[in-house]
């Protein structure tokens, strides 16, 4: 079970989410959108289809084609990077599979959780997972196949 105590101070050390007001902060608390995955555990499954944009809180994640395992194409350690924004926002199925390297704690927004957000919240989070599209355009094409 995860201490949302413990999540609330998670978060006001990261970057990205000091930039939100105390009171967005106790909203997503509020919202209990936080997993934990084991090792070795598959976060996001290429070909599927979900709207789920993922934040880490800690741990470690790789990112890989099922065509390609041994060669990653990204690897995420920062607290406060997000993976799963390419479906998020587009509504195409993934394009990539998301594993746990270490023990991992993610804030995870469906689409459902997202839309009950203050749209201030909507507003930030939408505007992070835009920059990062924009600014992983070769990695986005060697998703895509472009």
């Amino acid at each position: 079970m995860i201490n949302l105590e413990k999540m609330a101070q998670k978060l006001a050390d990261i970057p990205f989410f000091q930039s939100f007001s105390q009171a967005d902060r106790d909203a997503l608390l509020a919202m209990e959108c936080f997993a934990e995955y084991a090792p070795g555990e598959c976060i996001i499954y290429q070909h599927g289809f979900d709207k789920t944009l993922f934040y880490l809180i800690e741990g470690a994640v790789r990112i890989e084609q099922e065509d390609k395992p041994d060669q990653p194409l990204a690897r995420i350690v920062d607290p406060g990077s997000s993976f799963g924004e390419l479906a998020f926002l587009t509504r195409n199925f993934r394009s990539a599979n998301v594993w746990a390297e270490t023990y991992t704690l993610v804030m995870r927004l469906d689409e459902a959780t997202f839309k009950s957000l203050p749209l201030t919240i909507q507003s930030k989070i939408q505007r992070e997972a835009a920059k990062k599209i924009i600014g992983n355009r070769q990695m986005i094409r060697t998703l895509v196949g472009n």
